[in-house]
């Protein structure tokens, strides 16, 4: 804001003091910017730029450093991250080698980790055999590393509107550990039977390594749901499998008394 000659900067989240600022300590930022102060004793200077206070980005980007969730990752974090290698062709030793399924992520468009995965299979006429492929995080945090101390101090990713703050180094959360197609990566997997009514018939849990086929995003499954085409027609009958199978758990959970999903895209495949 204004303050005089000069300019100062105001609380944006919650009430306090006016701080004046002097010419050589703004940063470059110009009056009716978001911006980070860092005050010591009597003297304060500008230590982020955020945008315009009219912004989304902006504000979110200045209220992540205000409650204190984005900060950068320790050193020793970073280089213990940096020490993990990709996977060996025959992966970890004991791991179910799943490579062979046409596996999918679905996730937002925009979206730069991929931690879970689906692959799905006819299971006689009355039921479907569906995998839960969850990327295996534990495969590179150590028992009390530098990884495990700074996750535990996060506790957890933090997602806002256009951005996440993650709980990994980006080494893992958007590399390692993320379920890019192509790329073998170890997981964790339920695999489960499920009936036409919804119900569970079976449950395994293993350690997995998989290759994801395809990324896709949840407006394309929106897309096909209601009746669009994805050039792929494996991939299409296993999305209206996937499909069914959201379809009969929900009602199953409904009739046992749980809450309805309010209204949202198509619970299966539109046929033209």
């Amino acid at each position: 804001v204004p303050s005089g000659r000069g300019a100062a900067a105001r609380p944006a989240f919650e009430p306090g003091p006016v701080i004046p600022l002097g010419k050589g300590s703004r940063g470059g930022a110009e009056v009716g910017t978001l911006v980070t102060v860092s005050v010591r004793g009597r003297s304060a200077r500008v230590t982020a730029v955020h945008g315009p206070a009219g912004s989304a980005p902006a504000g979110v980007g200045a209220l992540l450093v205000h409650e204190r969730l984005e900060r950068p990752f320790p050193r020793a974090a970073l280089d213990e991250a940096q020490e993990y290698g990709e996977l060996t062709p025959v992966g970890d030793r004991g791991r179910r080698d799943m490579r062979s399924q046409r596996v999918i992520t679905i996730d937002p468009e925009g979206a730069k980790d991929h931690d879970d995965a689906l692959a799905v299979a006819p299971e006689g006429a009355e039921a479907t055999r569906l995998w839960v492929h969850i990327a295996d995080v534990s495969r590179f945090v150590a028992a009390g590393g530098a990884i495990d101390r700074e996750a535990a101090r996060r506790g957890n990713s933090v997602y806002v509107p256009g951005r996440v703050v993650p709980m990994l180094p980006p080494r893992l959360s958007a590399d390692l550990c993320s379920l890019r197609p192509g790329a073998d990566r170890a997981a964790l997997t339920v695999e489960l039977v499920v009936g036409t009514d919804g119900s569970v018939h079976e449950t395994r849990f293993s350690r997995t390594l998989i290759r994801s086929e395809r990324r896709l995003t949840y407006p394309e499954v929106d897309a096909f749901l209601g009746g669009g085409r994805l050039g792929d027609d494996g991939l299409e009958a296993d999305l209206d499998r996937l499909a069914a199978v959201a379809r009969n758990l929900r009602e199953r959970r409904v009739a046992r008394g749980g809450l309805p999903a309010p209204p949202g895209p198509p619970e299966g495949r539109v046929h033209r």
